[in-house]
């Protein structure tokens, strides 16, 4: 909603703001702030006490002040004119720095309280303020890829003034921004002056199995408000169910002292937002406005890197940004050549020694992905790689100058447990923004990885993997690749299944996942080779949360098909842009999808993880999804696997019936896994299932000889026993797969 003009000078004569001129052209509205909230915009005289943080101009009508990665602003609160009493503090601050997230942001904010006697205060992370009423505006950025989220942002606990503090903002990492700071005594007035603060013990929020769900919540009486007795209430939210329960724990309150209280959950895999604040009795609801505070968890029964198998075939992909969860062995990192080896002999590994060392402290492997020259190697100069400045798309002139890289590398990141586990080839040599160079080129590269491996003698082997082929029909670029000779110098293939892990049918035209397979195996075959066949690089673009709530598929489909740029004739795409899934399809097509790859031979897959792995502060439905896989493959010998006769009782399975799809892994005797889905079909459309309407569960039958097996639903909530009549399984499945255990 949009606060009038008026309104704002008011309150900026009220006050008597020394705030940056308001721009002359002003195109969008400032978040809306509290009806009777005090404002402090940012100006020249506040200080930037750490990093790098300076004014810049928005669209909104004043300036913002932009932190620069890991930065201090502090403000000082005598501008505000402020009469001593409590208040509620916030910010108009940056929440979000990517298109289609407007949250990412907030958690890298930290707020203190220095008081006029240099006493310093924590007051926390804060979070959207109501967000229904005040929702986070995009002020501007690049669809896609970048952009000023704005919002109004408060802090989760009211706090004594006498009008003569600095409020200190730090942003821990990340692009930040302040444009304003507020203060409202309404709001304050209505909660109670105790700190309060929730987290949980587990590392990224992330609870695994051996792990007992946990939220940590801290409260702190002020000395000057004397003993209280008080009751806490916990509302935890089921995300996937949309059902709330409820915990109210009496809590005894000593001024001055500071009380933690731990509260365990059940080990139910999924998605939580626990909701704590202070009420005055048991009945006593948590409204939008009361003090409170959040905290997201997830739970899925994985392992850490340390306790998987080598060849373990769920991978995910890392950087500065994108974490390294549990329930992976692998993870794949692009060390830009360009970025570290920025001329002859001179080396930065600063990130590189940041994401190694997270990766081998948990038991990991790193796959390095490399993508572009640096410029100095080339006389060709700039071509290609728009998003790296020093970086160009031509090989370089001396092959030998890559293998002092890939030597150097292999020296510094040697140890004892094999870290680095593999090098791929220059990323998705298909695209001229990556690749510049002929086949006969490439073929040298992957001879000067192999080159700089030997001479570095590490300790493992080091493997070489290629060709990085992206998403897309790219048969031609393979068999010209392969025929060059490239299979003599890479241990194994990979290429990159985007839009294919949502294909299943062979008939889909474009592309599909059977397609995409046999772009690697069919000229390998030709070759008389049968290397090992690696997704290196796969992901769902799923829709962004609303107020915090996961969106169905079919509620989008009706958005998008609403929308006058919808592509009736390539129904996955709205105007020149791909349409994104629900948060449930991408959960349920990364288990199917992978499923489908392990039978064709293809492992591990890789998780490209910028779709979402981790969303506000916690990991993502997928995680969850890809967690209950790997927990079922446990045990399970996953390089046996055959698909099994199934069929969605009375349908036609002609395009737009229902089809159903069942595998079979494991050896019989020993632990087996059915996982089995079902999916629409249609041969019509160039790539499925971005479009379709979301498949509720569906009577299907499944051959086998197996005479029982217990089976559980995608999220472990519901298992129940299947027995064999007359040589079938008989259950319901839709698009979320069904994991049955054969024991």
């Amino acid at each position: 909603m949009r606060r009038t003009f008026i309104t704002y000078c008011l309150s900026l004569l009220l006050t008597s703001l020394a705030s940056q001129p308001i721009l002359a052209q002003s195109t969008t509205a400032l978040p809306k702030l509290p009806d009777q909230s005090t404002v402090l915009f940012g100006n020249k005289l506040h200080k930037v006490t750490d990093g790098k943080a300076w004014l810049t101009k928005t669209t909104m009508g004043h300036h913002n002040y932009h932190m620069h990665g890991p930065s201090t602003l502090q403000f000082d609160l005598s501008e505000m004119k402020l009469k001593p009493d409590t208040y509620r503090l916030g910010l108009i601050a940056r929440t979000g720095t990517v298109w289609r997230d407007a949250h990412n942001q907030i958690n890298q904010y930290h707020i203190k309280l220095i008081t006029a006697d240099k006493q310093t205060i924590d007051l926390g992370t804060p979070k959207l303020l109501n967000e229904k009423q005040h929702p986070p505006i995009r002020e501007s950025g690049k669809e896609n890829a970048y952009a000023n989220w704005f919002g109004t942002v408060v802090l989760p606990n009211a706090c004594q003034l006498n009008g003569k503090e600095i409020l200190e903002v730090t942003n821990l990492k990340g692009h930040g921004g302040v444009i304003a700071i507020w203060a409202d005594t309404h709001l304050a007035n209505t909660a109670s002056t105790t700190s309060l603060k929730i987290q949980t013990p587990a590392k990224h929020n992330a609870f695994i199995l051996g792990q007992t769900p946990t939220v940590e919540i801290t409260l702190t009486q002020p000395a000057l408000s004397g003993d209280q007795k008080v009751l806490l209430k916990l509302q935890r939210y089921d995300m996937i169910t949309k059902t709330t329960d409820q915990t109210v724990l009496p809590v005894k309150l000593v001024a001055g002292q500071t009380v933690t209280i731990q509260h365990q959950y059940p080990t139910t895999p999924g998605l939580y937002r626990v909701t704590a604040a202070l009420v005055d009795s048991a009945e006593s609801p948590i409204t939008e406005d009361m003090m409170s505070v959040e905290q997201l968890y997830a739970y899925t029964p994985a392992k850490w890197a340390k306790d998987l198998p080598d060849d373990w075939p769920l991978a995910a992909h890392v950087d500065r940004r994108v974490v390294a969860l549990p329930g992976f062995k692998h993870y794949r990192y692009f060390a830009h050549w360009s970025r570290i080896h920025t001329a002859p002999g001179v080396y930065h590994w600063e990130h590189f020694d940041e994401k190694y060392n997270e990766v081998k402290d948990i038991g990991g492997k790193l796959m390095i992905a490399y993508d572009g020259s640096p410029i100095w190697t080339s006389s060709r100069g700039k071509a290609g790689m728009a998003w790296v400045k020093n970086a160009t798309a031509y090989p370089p002139d001396d092959m030998t100058v890559l293998e002092d890289y890939i030597a150097a590398m292999i020296r510094r990141y040697d140890d004892p447990q094999g870290t680095i586990d593999s090098l791929e080839l220059n990323n998705e040599p298909n695209t001229k923004a990556r690749w510049q160079g002929t086949p006969e080129q490439y073929v040298q590269t992957a001879k000067a990885f192999k080159n700089g491996i030997k001479r570095a003698n590490p300790s493992n082997p080091v493997k070489v993997v290629g060709p990085a082929i992206s998403a897309g029909d790219h048969r031609s670029t393979t068999s010209k690749l392969f025929n060059a000779g490239l299979l003599d110098y890479v241990d194994a293939v990979s290429a990159h299944w985007y839009e294919e892990i949502m294909s299943f049918e062979s008939q889909t035209p474009i592309n599909n996942l059977i397609r995409h397979v046999t772009m690697l195996k069919d000229p390998m075959e030709k070759l008389g080779k049968d290397l090992p066949m690696i997704n290196s690089e796969c992901g769902i673009g799923f829709r962004s949360r609303i107020n915090g709530e996961i969106r169905d598929q079919d509620t989008i489909n009706a958005k998008d098909q609403a929308d006058e740029n919808w592509n009736t004739k390539e129904k996955w795409l709205i105007g020149p842009k791909w349409r994104r899934v629900s948060e449930y399809r991408a959960a349920a097509t990364y288990v199917a999808g992978t499923v489908m790859l392990l039978n064709y031979n293809v492992s591990p897959t890789y998780y490209f993880s910028h779709f979402n792995f981790m969303l506000d502060g916690a990991p993502s439905l997928p995680w969850v999804a890809i967690g209950q896989l790997g927990h079922h493959l446990d045990g399970v010998d996953y390089h046996t696997i055959k698909q099994l006769d199934a069929h969605v009782i009375g349908s036609e399975e002609k395009d737009g019936d229902p089809k159903a799809l069942a595998y079979l892994l494991g050896k019989p005797g020993e632990k087996q896994l059915i996982v089995a889905w079902s999916f629409l079909s249609d041969t019509t459309m160039g790539r499925s299932k971005h479009w379709q309407r979301w498949l509720e569960p569906v009577d299907i039958q499944i051959s086998t000889d197996i005479k029982q097996a217990t089976a559980n639903d995608l999220y472990g909530r519901k298992t129940w026993q299947l027995q064999n009549t007359a040589g079938k399984f008989n259950l319901k499945v839709g698009e979320e797969p069904v994991l049955m255990t054969v024991k």
